[in-house]
């Protein structure tokens, strides 16, 4: 009896690099990215989300605490920030990462969850 491999499920990432994404990554337009979904439990990290989107800090920490599914109330209270400022993030999160609706944004970083 022939052993057949099984592999882990892969989703293919195809990123357009963006403003300080191209000073890491000098030498294309675009990223492919592979990536296994991830179990529960892991943490976003806002360090990689502001080199592969060009967020602000700010805007990284409120795209992390998204992802690891905080809700708007709950990151103003952590960031000592305005519902409204939240929000505001959230809108240029929007506009950086090419989102349309937040489950399309929730799950394009989730897939960056370390």
């Amino acid at each position: 009896m022939q052993k057949t491999a099984t592999s882990d499920p892969v989703v293919v990432h195809l990123l357009p690099l963006r403003r300080s994404a191209r000073d890491i990554l000098s030498t294309g337009d675009v990223l492919c990215v592979m990536t296994t979904p991830s179990p529960k439990g892991r943490a976003s990290s806002p360090n990689l989300l502001a080199a592969l989107f060009d967020l602000t800090p700010a805007q990284a920490r409120t795209a992390a605490a998204l992802a690891d599914g905080v809700s708007v109330q709950g990151i103003a209270a952590s960031l000592g920030i305005t519902e409204k400022t939240v929000r505001t993030y959230i809108e240029r999160i929007f506009a950086k990462t090419g989102a349309r609706r937040l489950s399309d944004l929730l799950v394009l970083l989730g897939h960056f969850r370390q």
